[in-house]
């Protein structure tokens, strides 16, 4: 490997130097490397370039600001493996929130208590589960149609500066020797995995990758949007 996280040379524009935010220094390394023209993800016969998830994710993440999510705030993620989950992941950390994916599987009385554990401030959900939910939530569909109607120039603002201790998101934990409870990871996590699984996986430029594991599983998480921030493109 030789484009880990650590390869960056200086920080984008309106960021400081040694700033820690993951969702940043992801686009960085795509920018840096010359990725934006190139696939990062296929979803059916759609070839979704690294250039288009990052710009929608610099929208996202202004439709979130919008919504009046801050800084630290815990956001519940109740959606399928897509390129929307990744938007959506990335625009929560860019914004100094904590992404919790959770599993669209779980009957409506798991979701619920997901959503209580989590003490979500916002539930970003697939619509077919919003109704699901008691507290403040949105569709996908809807922080889209958000950004689409904000005035052009606007990309959602700068993003919050962090250092790489900050938390970025947590994942339930599989509950079998008790309640499920958060397991934090903080913006500075992905190096290690990078090192970790990058390593052995050992992909290259061109292959295309398919997880097994979905997103809301950590190692799914990692294999289909940390890892070497998706070298190869990844297919749904």
């Amino acid at each position: 490997m030789t484009d880990v996280l650590t390869d960056i040379p200086a920080a984008p524009a309106g960021v400081a130097p040694g700033d820690g935010n993951l969702s940043v220094r992801l686009e960085h390394l795509a920018r840096h490397k010359g990725r934006l023209d190139r696939t990062a993800y296929l979803q059916g016969t759609h070839r979704c370039s690294y250039g288009e998830v990052y710009e929608r994710v610099r929208r996202t993440a202004g439709a979130l600001r919008r919504l009046g999510v801050g800084r630290g705030e815990l956001v519940l993620l109740a959606l399928p493996d897509s390129v929307a989950f990744v938007v959506t992941f990335l625009a929560v950390l860019r914004i100094g929130a904590v992404a919790v994916p959770v599993n669209t599987f779980f009957h409506a009385d798991e979701l619920r208590s997901s959503e209580e554990i989590a003490e979500a401030s916002l539930v970003v959900a697939d619509a077919s589960l919003q109704k699901e939910f008691r507290g403040r939530s949105v569709t996908q569909r809807e922080l889209t149609e958000s950004y689409d109607q904000a005035a052009d120039g606007d990309a959602g603002g700068a993003p919050e500066p962090l250092t790489s201790d900050a938390p970025a998101f947590a994942v339930f934990t599989s509950g079998t020797t008790g309640a499920p409870r958060l397991c934090f990871h903080d913006h500075g996590d992905a190096l290690h995995f990078d090192r970790a699984i990058g390593g052995v996986l050992s992909l290259r430029q061109g292959e295309v990758c398919y997880s097994v594991s979905r997103m809301y599983f950590a190692y799914g998480l990692g294999n289909s949007v940390l890892l070497r921030c998706n070298a190869a493109p990844s297919s749904y």
